[in-house]
């Protein structure tokens, strides 16, 4: 367990090791470790197959490895986690109260998280850079670039579609579902809607540069 306190060394962190475990390896050839640290903080490494540190995971994120971390209260770092969200969202014109939070794919030095909120029934998928302000993208929206909520569903998490429609004239439908259909050769993305009343939906066309609806077809 030496190697890990090598690990911590590259990793940038601050952490004065409390204690270190082996948690599993994978098909791969990778292998994580748990450490914690004399701060109450703690990390799951993930070690690439040429020995080096390849991820360092904070035991707030950490679940998806074998349930997370032990020697550490994962429990009240997602408790920090979701408060730090909570602020990061609000400042980036989202507000949201964080009640769960789950990882997605990272993009490069972005973390990418979505978020369902106490106070309002709409999720977020939010990307946080490394520094500077985070990109907010309403759940019903999401999917326009790449991204699926899964903590929240359902026609009260579409209510930015059913405000885009409005904006466009057409006043009858509130949204119930939507697929993405394709980009076109512009870069635009056409969106299909379905209407919660079982009548006629919509293909509606989407800029994403910012994301903002131009064209409504029943």
């Amino acid at each position: 367990l030496k190697v890990v306190d090598t690990q911590v060394a590259s990793s940038g962190k601050n952490c004065t090791i409390k204690d270190r475990r082996y948690v599993l390896s994978t098909k791969d050839g990778s292998n994580y470790f748990e450490v914690s640290c004399e701060d109450g903080k703690g990390y799951v490494l993930e070690q690439g197959v040429d020995g080096s540190l390849k991820r360092t995971i904070d035991c707030a994120n950490a679940s998806f490895v074998d349930g997370g971390c032990r020697l550490t209260d994962a429990r009240a770092a997602q408790t920090e986690q979701a408060g730090l969200y909570t602020k990061l969202a609000t400042a980036a014109g989202f507000k949201c109260n964080v009640a769960e939070y789950a990882l997605l794919p990272q993009r490069d030095n972005e973390e990418v998280i979505e978020l369902k909120c106490s106070d309002r029934p709409d999720g977020a998928v939010g990307v946080f850079p490394a520094s500077g302000k985070a990109t907010m993208y309403d759940c019903g929206r999401a999917e326009l670039v790449g991204f699926r909520c899964a903590l929240t569903k359902g026609p009260e998490n579409k209510p930015q579609l059913t405000a885009d429609l409005q904006k466009l004239g057409k006043h009858s439908c509130t949204v119930a579902e939507q697929r993405v259909v394709g980009k076109l050769s512009t870069g635009n993305v056409i969106m299909e809607v379905s209407c919660s009343d079982g009548l006629a939906g919509y293909m509606m066309e989407y800029g994403l540069n910012p994301v903002a609806p131009k064209e409504a077809v029943v």
